[in-house]
Protein backbone atom coordinates (compact mmCIF):
# COMPACT_ATOMS: atom_id res chain seq x y z
CA UNK A 1 0.00 0.00 0.00
CA UNK A 2 1.66 3.25 -1.13
CA UNK A 3 1.32 6.78 0.29
CA UNK A 4 -1.47 7.75 -2.10
CA UNK A 5 -3.52 4.67 -1.20
CA UNK A 6 -2.99 5.29 2.52
CA UNK A 7 -4.24 8.85 2.41
CA UNK A 8 -7.17 8.06 0.14
CA UNK A 9 -8.40 5.47 2.63
CA UNK A 10 -7.81 7.80 5.57
CA UNK A 11 -10.14 10.31 3.87
CA UNK A 12 -12.57 7.76 2.45
CA UNK A 13 -12.76 4.73 4.79
CA UNK A 14 -15.68 3.29 2.84
CA UNK A 15 -13.29 2.47 -0.02
CA UNK A 16 -11.33 -0.05 2.07
CA UNK A 17 -11.05 -3.54 0.61
CA UNK A 18 -12.56 -5.21 3.68
CA UNK A 19 -15.38 -4.30 6.05
CA UNK A 20 -13.05 -4.83 8.98
CA UNK A 21 -10.56 -2.21 7.76
CA UNK A 22 -13.37 0.16 6.77
CA UNK A 23 -14.79 -0.09 10.28
CA UNK A 24 -11.41 0.58 11.84
CA UNK A 25 -10.81 3.63 9.63
CA UNK A 26 -14.30 5.03 10.26
CA UNK A 27 -12.94 6.65 13.42
CA UNK A 28 -11.38 9.28 11.11
CA UNK A 29 -14.84 10.82 10.69
CA UNK A 30 -14.50 12.28 14.18
CA UNK A 31 -12.15 15.02 12.93
CA UNK A 32 -14.49 16.51 10.28
CA UNK A 33 -17.45 16.07 12.64
CA UNK A 34 -15.67 18.10 15.31
CA UNK A 35 -14.63 20.77 12.81
CA UNK A 36 -18.18 21.03 11.47
CA UNK A 37 -19.65 21.57 14.94
CA UNK A 38 -17.03 24.20 15.72
CA UNK A 39 -17.66 26.06 12.46
CA UNK A 40 -21.41 25.99 13.03
CA UNK A 41 -20.78 27.86 16.28
CA UNK A 42 -18.21 30.23 14.73
CA UNK A 43 -19.10 31.21 11.18
CA UNK A 44 -16.48 32.44 8.75
CA UNK A 45 -17.18 35.72 6.94
CA UNK A 46 -18.56 35.65 3.42
CA UNK A 47 -15.96 34.59 0.86
CA UNK A 48 -13.99 31.64 -0.52
CA UNK A 49 -12.39 28.79 1.41
CA UNK A 50 -8.97 27.30 0.65
CA UNK A 51 -7.51 24.01 1.87
CA UNK A 52 -3.74 23.77 1.53
CA UNK A 53 -2.36 20.24 1.36
CA UNK A 54 -5.83 18.90 0.61
CA UNK A 55 -4.78 15.33 -0.19
CA UNK A 56 -7.53 13.51 -2.11
CA UNK A 57 -10.12 16.15 -1.21
CA UNK A 58 -12.06 14.39 1.52
CA UNK A 59 -12.86 17.68 3.28
CA UNK A 60 -14.05 19.55 0.19
CA UNK A 61 -17.75 19.10 0.95
CA UNK A 62 -17.21 20.32 4.51
CA UNK A 63 -15.57 23.60 3.48
CA UNK A 64 -18.30 24.14 0.87
CA UNK A 65 -20.89 24.23 3.64
CA UNK A 66 -19.23 27.31 5.12
CA UNK A 67 -18.03 29.27 2.09
CA UNK A 68 -19.15 30.78 -1.19
CA UNK A 69 -16.53 28.85 -3.14
CA UNK A 70 -14.00 26.16 -2.21
CA UNK A 71 -10.49 25.71 -3.60
CA UNK A 72 -8.53 22.51 -2.88
CA UNK A 73 -4.76 22.73 -3.36
CA UNK A 74 -1.96 20.18 -3.07
CA UNK A 75 1.62 20.11 -4.32
CA UNK A 76 1.20 16.46 -5.34
CA UNK A 77 -0.52 16.15 -8.71
CA UNK A 78 -2.19 12.75 -8.03
CA UNK A 79 -3.93 14.19 -4.98
CA UNK A 80 -4.98 17.39 -6.74
CA UNK A 81 -6.47 15.35 -9.57
CA UNK A 82 -8.48 13.27 -7.08
CA UNK A 83 -9.56 16.39 -5.21
CA UNK A 84 -11.02 17.85 -8.41
CA UNK A 85 -14.00 15.52 -7.89
CA UNK A 86 -14.80 17.41 -4.67
CA UNK A 87 -14.24 21.05 -5.65
CA UNK A 88 -12.06 23.36 -7.70
CA UNK A 89 -8.54 21.95 -7.41
CA UNK A 90 -5.05 22.98 -8.41
CA UNK A 91 -1.43 21.96 -7.97
CA UNK A 92 0.52 24.54 -5.98
CA UNK A 93 3.10 24.95 -3.23
CA UNK A 94 1.44 25.95 0.06
CA UNK A 95 4.48 28.11 0.83
CA UNK A 96 3.82 30.22 -2.28
CA UNK A 97 0.10 30.01 -3.10
CA UNK A 98 -1.09 31.95 -6.18
CA UNK A 99 -3.76 34.06 -4.45
CA UNK A 100 -4.14 37.69 -3.46
CA UNK A 101 -3.53 38.76 0.12
CA UNK A 102 -6.61 38.77 2.36
CA UNK A 103 -8.67 37.03 -0.32
CA UNK A 104 -9.85 34.02 1.72
CA UNK A 105 -12.58 33.78 4.35
CA UNK A 106 -11.35 30.38 5.53
CA UNK A 107 -7.98 28.68 5.16
CA UNK A 108 -7.40 25.10 6.30
CA UNK A 109 -4.14 23.22 6.64
CA UNK A 110 -4.64 19.75 8.06
CA UNK A 111 -1.62 17.59 8.89
CA UNK A 112 0.62 20.04 7.07
CA UNK A 113 2.28 22.39 9.56
CA UNK A 114 4.05 19.53 11.27
CA UNK A 115 5.53 17.98 8.13
CA UNK A 116 6.88 21.11 6.43
CA UNK A 117 10.50 22.17 7.00
CA UNK A 118 9.28 25.79 6.94
CA UNK A 119 6.34 26.03 9.39
CA UNK A 120 6.81 29.76 9.99
CA UNK A 121 6.66 30.52 6.28
CA UNK A 122 3.52 28.40 5.93
CA UNK A 123 1.80 30.05 8.90
CA UNK A 124 2.78 33.43 7.51
CA UNK A 125 1.21 32.55 4.16
CA UNK A 126 -1.99 31.36 5.82
CA UNK A 127 -2.17 34.63 7.74
CA UNK A 128 -1.51 36.68 4.60
CA UNK A 129 -4.29 34.89 2.71
CA UNK A 130 -6.94 35.36 5.40
CA UNK A 131 -9.12 38.44 5.43
CA UNK A 132 -9.56 40.12 8.83
CA UNK A 133 -12.14 38.11 10.74
CA UNK A 134 -11.37 35.04 8.65
CA UNK A 135 -11.10 31.55 10.07
CA UNK A 136 -8.09 29.24 10.03
CA UNK A 137 -8.46 25.51 10.63
CA UNK A 138 -5.29 23.67 11.62
CA UNK A 139 -4.65 20.05 12.56
CA UNK A 140 -1.36 18.52 13.73
CA UNK A 141 -0.96 14.80 14.42
CA UNK A 142 2.82 14.60 14.74
CA UNK A 143 3.88 17.62 16.85
CA UNK A 144 7.14 17.80 14.91
CA UNK A 145 7.57 21.58 14.62
CA UNK A 146 5.70 22.67 17.75
CA UNK A 147 6.17 21.68 21.37
CA UNK A 148 2.57 20.58 21.84
CA UNK A 149 -0.78 22.37 21.46
CA UNK A 150 0.11 25.20 23.84
CA UNK A 151 3.06 26.13 21.63
CA UNK A 152 0.89 26.37 18.51
CA UNK A 153 -1.71 28.46 20.35
CA UNK A 154 0.97 30.81 21.66
CA UNK A 155 2.41 31.09 18.14
CA UNK A 156 -0.84 32.20 16.52
CA UNK A 157 -1.22 34.76 19.28
CA UNK A 158 2.10 36.36 18.32
CA UNK A 159 4.39 34.88 21.00
CA UNK A 160 6.97 33.54 18.52
CA UNK A 161 9.74 35.92 17.41
CA UNK A 162 9.46 34.48 13.89
CA UNK A 163 5.82 35.67 13.60
CA UNK A 164 5.22 38.45 16.13
CA UNK A 165 2.46 40.02 14.00
CA UNK A 166 0.07 37.05 14.28
CA UNK A 167 -3.08 37.92 16.21
CA UNK A 168 -5.78 35.24 16.50
CA UNK A 169 -8.59 34.39 18.88
CA UNK A 170 -8.87 30.65 19.54
CA UNK A 171 -12.47 29.58 18.92
CA UNK A 172 -12.11 25.83 19.49
CA UNK A 173 -9.29 23.44 20.34
CA UNK A 174 -9.24 19.67 20.75
CA UNK A 175 -6.01 17.83 21.54
CA UNK A 176 -7.24 14.24 21.30
CA UNK A 177 -9.00 13.60 18.01
CA UNK A 178 -8.17 10.14 16.60
CA UNK A 179 -6.72 9.70 13.12
CA UNK A 180 -5.82 6.32 11.66
CA UNK A 181 -3.74 5.72 8.52
CA UNK A 182 -3.59 2.21 7.02
CA UNK A 183 -0.25 0.65 6.19
CA UNK A 184 -1.75 -2.63 5.03
CA UNK A 185 -4.78 -4.84 5.56
CA UNK A 186 -3.62 -5.84 9.05
CA UNK A 187 -1.58 -2.79 10.06
CA UNK A 188 -2.64 0.78 10.80
CA UNK A 189 -0.86 3.77 12.33
CA UNK A 190 -2.89 5.61 14.97
CA UNK A 191 -2.37 9.26 15.95
CA UNK A 192 -3.94 11.74 18.33
CA UNK A 193 -4.54 14.96 16.41
CA UNK A 194 -4.60 18.46 17.83
CA UNK A 195 -7.23 20.42 15.88
CA UNK A 196 -7.53 24.17 16.25
CA UNK A 197 -9.95 26.75 14.88
CA UNK A 198 -9.07 30.42 15.27
CA UNK A 199 -10.25 33.80 13.99
CA UNK A 200 -7.87 36.41 12.59
CA UNK A 201 -8.30 39.57 14.61
CA UNK A 202 -8.56 42.92 12.81
CA UNK A 203 -5.46 45.08 13.15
Amino acid sequence: MDCVDQYVLSHFPERAASKRLAKRLAINRKIPAWIEKALLRNQAPSGPALELGCGPGGYGALWSRFSEFTILADIRRPFAMMAAAHGAALVCDAHNPPFRAESMALVAALNLLDVTPEPWLLLGQIDALLMPGGICVLALPYVANFNGPADLIATIKGARPELPHLSYAVLASNEWLPWTVPAGERLVHEYQVHALIARKLPV
